[in-house]
């Protein structure tokens, strides 16, 4: 009941069953977080429903872990609340998890990504085969890598799920070596 993720706690419960059953055993959720300041009163929510179905996975006897975090879509203000302390990062660790609108510039996803790590955050890059800005300049993903920003692909880019240019990126992410998580 967050957003587009499970529909309710019951639907949770048995995502959870599924997870455990194919042998994970810990899952950082991450909703979706708009980085803007009208937005924090989403991490209250997000935060309890963590704890929330933290509670009903005990009660059920489900040996899962589960770590909050969230995918912060990284905006001209997004620095701001991370200069506060009050990004919400993956299992409460430095690393944060951040995307972007897929038409956002090279310069703007640069520029933003640089201030948060300049601020102590490791970012984690979500689906950067996806952003027009990295197929149209494979050096910007480059450029991510290289300052040590994890770079994590969507699984469905690789098989075509997002079009041929994702794919085509994502593939040649593979093959230089330069994806490190799938989601």
């Amino acid at each position: 009941d967050v957003d587009d993720g499970s529909g309710s706690m019951e639907e949770s419960v048995n995502m959870a069953r599924l997870a455990v059953d194919s042998g994970v055993d810990a899952i950082v959720a991450t909703p979706h977080f708009r980085g803007i300041p009208v937005e924090l009163e989403k991490i209250s929510l997000i935060v309890n429903q963590g704890n929330r179905l933290v509670r009903e996975l005990v009660r059920e006897n489900i040996p899962l872990e589960l770590y909050p975090g969230a995918e912060i879509l990284c905006l001209p203000e997004t620095p701001l609340l991370g200069a506060r302390g009050a990004l919400p990062t993956l299992g409460n660790t430095r690393y944060l998890l951040t995307e972007f609108y897929f038409d956002e510039s090279g310069d703007t996803m640069d520029d933003i990504l640089s201030r948060l790590a300049g601020q102590g955050y490791s970012p984690v890059v979500a689906h950067p085969e996806r952003y027009r800005a990295v197929a149209r300049d494979p050096r910007l993903v480059r450029r991510w890598f290289d300052r040590g920003y994890v770079l994590q692909l969507n699984k469905g880019s690789v098989g075509g799920a997002f079009g041929e240019r994702a794919q085509r990126t994502a593939l040649g992410m593979l093959r230089s070596g330069m994806a490190h998580l799938f989601a």
